[in-house]
């Protein structure tokens, strides 16, 4: 059973449609008390960092709790889902999770000289070749989005599980896979067929050891 977090994101009903296409059983938590059923939790982001953060407080799925499903479950984070992993943003004042540790940017702040926001598809160069992964991303995954992660934070911790993306001269944190965590800037259930791949392959842990 996959949970998805509801953090009243834009893009819930386009995560549930594609889990139905997939024949994925799902739930919507709210609490998070209702983690303890699902092996798996999705956790969506469509907005701003703050508004995602107050979103989680309404519901009192507080910081600690955040953190202990992270380290317990194995979880897909989406755009802004990716960001809030980090200590904090330009983008707001609420502190992030802090799983991560890193300041989001404004693709500005790191010279970005392309329109803001980015949106469209995208590549995303894979630094470790997972067998799987590497025929999934062979195809682009769909953008919009104004702040990233930057890779200075994870070259060294990663050592290599991540994906970068190019956007004009820059480049941005566009997929982490780190222990039980994979994430995503880009959105998998606005990408067609690569992003049903994406969220197969989370859905398949005994297969692909994630």
């Amino acid at each position: 059973m996959i949970g998805i977090i509801d953090t009243e994101s834009q893009n819930m009903g386009s995560i549930e449609n594609c889990l139905k296409f997939l024949k994925i059983k799902y739930k919507i938590i709210t609490n998070p008390e209702e983690t303890d059923s699902c092996n798996k939790i999705i956790l969506p982001g469509v907005g701003s960092f703050d508004s995602v953060m107050s979103a989680l407080e309404k519901k009192k799925i507080k910081i600690k709790s955040l953190q202990e499903i992270l380290s317990t479950k194995k979880v897909l984070a989406i755009c802004v889902g990716l960001q809030i992993l980090f200590s904090n943003s330009e983008e707001g004042k609420n502190s992030g999770i802090n799983f991560f540790k890193g300041k989001i940017k404004k693709l500005s702040s790191i010279k970005c000289k392309e329109p803001i926001p980015h949106v469209g598809y995208n590549s995303v160069n894979l630094k470790n070749k997972d067998k799987y992964l590497s025929k999934i991303f062979e195809k682009d995954f769909y953008f919009t989005h104004s702040y990233v992660a930057e890779k200075k934070y994870l070259e060294k911790k990663f050592n290599g599980n991540y994906g970068l993306t190019r956007y004009g001269d820059t480049e941005f944190v566009s997929f982490i896979k780190y222990q039980n965590i994979f994430a995503t800037q880009f959105h998998p259930e606005k990408s067609g067929d690569a992003g049903l791949n994406l969220l197969k392959y989370f859905y398949e842990e005994k297969k692909n050891n994630i």
